[in-house]
C-alpha cells in the first residue's frame, strides 16, 4: 500500500468502505478514480506498448528483418509527420498549409529549374546545327 493512499484505521474497513461507495454511487467513484489514475495511464502507457512491441518483434521475428521494419516504419512515420508536426516540432498547432505552401514553393522552383536546363540543351543543339 502507498504512503499517499493510506489512511488511519484497519484495511478491512477501508475495503469495506470503498465498496459501499463504488456500490451506492459507481459514477462519482468512476470519476474520482479516473481523476487519479487516468494521468498516470496515460504518461506511461503508450512508452510501455511501443518498448513491448518493439522487444516482441525482435524476439519473433529475424534480427534482420525486425531491423528492417523498424527503419521502414519509422522513415515513414517521420516522413508523413514531420512536416509541422507538433510531437516533432515542439509547435502547439501543426501548421499543415505551411508545409504545403514550402512544397509547392520547391516544386515551383524545380520546375523553374527543369525549364531552363532544358532550354539551355534547345539553345546549345540549334547553336551546334547552326556552326556545321
Amino acid at each position: 500500500m502507498s504512503i499517499w493512499t493510506w489512511k488511519e484505521g484497519s484495511v478491512a474497513q477501508g475495503v469495506a468502505q470503498t465498496v459501499r461507495q463504488v456500490v451506492t454511487n459507481p459514477a462519482q467513484e468512476a470519476v474520482s478514480w479516473s481523476a487519479v489514475w487516468l494521468p498516470i495511464l496515460m504518461m506511461y502507457s503508450p512508452v510501455q506498448v511501443v518498448c513491448t512491441v518493439f522487444s516482441l518483434s525482435f524476439m519473433l521475428l529475424p534480427a534482420s528483418f525486425a531491423a528492417a521494419l523498424w527503419v521502414g516504419g519509422l522513415a515513414v512515420y517521420y516522413a508523413v509527420t514531420l512536416p509541422g508536426a507538433p510531437e516533432h516540432t515542439g509547435q502547439h498547432r501543426a501548421n499543415m498549409l505551411a508545409a504545403l505552401a514550402l512544397y509547392l514553393h520547391v516544386l515551383n522552383w524545380c520546375e523553374m529549374l527543369l525549364r531552363d536546363a532544358l532550354e539551355l540543351l534547345i539553345n546549345v543543339r540549334c547553336q551546334q546545327q547552326f556552326d556545321t
